[in-house]
């Protein structure tokens, strides 16, 4: 097999495709990507131990299973005990039919997780979808977001993802497919599956809280195109870009903008010099990203033409600054 060739054929629908980062509409999936990414942070025993346990008893001898029940039953069973929360078989109504979930972590009456578990023993490795077409045709509420992780495990490997509710549902994976054969001398992939199942366990107990304790009425939820930072502001995006003009409730306009680097030095030396908007903050927020509040400027036009009327010392200055700050 190349290189480039791909493992599994991951049969999402386009219209899956989130309009925005599952990071920016949920600091849930923020804080797992933290999470996820974070190396330095210690693994606890309890954490190794299942990743241990699960890829030599499960995930890693999934061959030795005469069928996927019996697949499915050992992985609800060893992920259960481990996230401290019932991973169960459900019969629940769907469009009209009853049909059977794969597995399923409840929190009240929304889904904390679904799990879509296929053995593929000499399967074509596409992804069956079931447990993506439930939460497509169960959601009970078209004002909420319903964050909700998808775990996906397909023979020996797993991904986890997010799902949420917008204009239509929205599927994005928060990491790649893992590998879980079980070895001493590659340390690599025990890591990340720790890693994994580390930010799981938290943000599945954090989604657990969040729907039994601090989940809002519907009455209260925001308009699902806007981004958690942004909920409680009126706001409209501009373009397909992660950039935000928001309407305070004093009426003052500001412009937010999403992105995973800026130069903040160079905005401000501009912004000194009068042309760019004034710089509010530039702040790091969960998932990676920074936001970027600064003036709203409706008529505001600069143009380059400034710079010619600046003298050598001015524009000297200015490149210093610029230069500074990209170091």
């Amino acid at each position: 097999m190349r290189a480039d060739e791909l493992l599994y054929e991951c049969c999402f629908p386009a219209v899956a495709q989130p309009p925005l980062p599952l990071s920016l509409a949920h600091p849930l999936f923020g804080e797992f990507l933290d999470d996820f990414s974070n190396v330095s942070a210690p693994l606890d025993d309890d954490v190794c131990n299942f990743v241990v346990e699960v890829c030599f008893s499960v995930l890693g001898r999934a061959q030795v299973f005469h069928n996927e029940a019996e697949f499915q039953i050992a992985f609800n069973r060893k992920m259960g005990g481990f996230l401290g929360h019932t991973v169960a078989v459900d019969m629940i109504t769907c469009q009209a039919k009853k049909v059977m979930t794969d597995a399923t972590v409840i929190a009240g009456d929304n889904w904390v997780a679904l799990g879509e578990l296929k053995l593929e023993k000499g399967g074509t490795l596409a992804l069956g979808l079931q447990s993506f077409a439930l939460y497509v045709g169960s959601l009970h509420a078209e004002t909420e977001l319903l964050p909700c992780f998808f775990i996906e495990v397909i023979g020996a490997t797993i991904r986890i993802g997010g799902l949420v509710f917008f204009e239509k549902v929205a599927w994005q994976p928060l990491t790649p497919f893992m590998n879980c054969f079980y070895t001493e001398h590659d340390r690599t992939d025990m890591a990340t599956l720790c890693r994994a199942m580390r930010a799981l366990k938290k943000g599945l107990t954090a989604l657990h809280s969040y729907y039994i304790e601090a989940h809002p009425s519907v009455n209260t939820i925001t308009p699902k195109d806007i981004p958690y930072p942004l909920q409680g502001r009126r706001s409209v995006r501009i373009g397909n870009k992660l950039i935000f003009i928001v309407t305070r409730d004093d009426g003052e306009r500001r412009i937010f903008k999403y992105c995973r680097q800026y130069g903040e030095e160079v905005h401000r030396s501009w912004a000194e010099a009068g042309w760019a908007p004034f710089l509010f903050h530039c702040k790091p927020i969960a998932g990676g990203w920074l936001e970027v509040g600064m003036h709203y400027l409706a008529d505001w036009n600069p143009s380059l033409s400034l710079l010619k009327a600046m003298d050598g010392a001015a524009k000297h200055e200015l490149q210093v600054a610029i230069t500074t700050a990209l170091k």
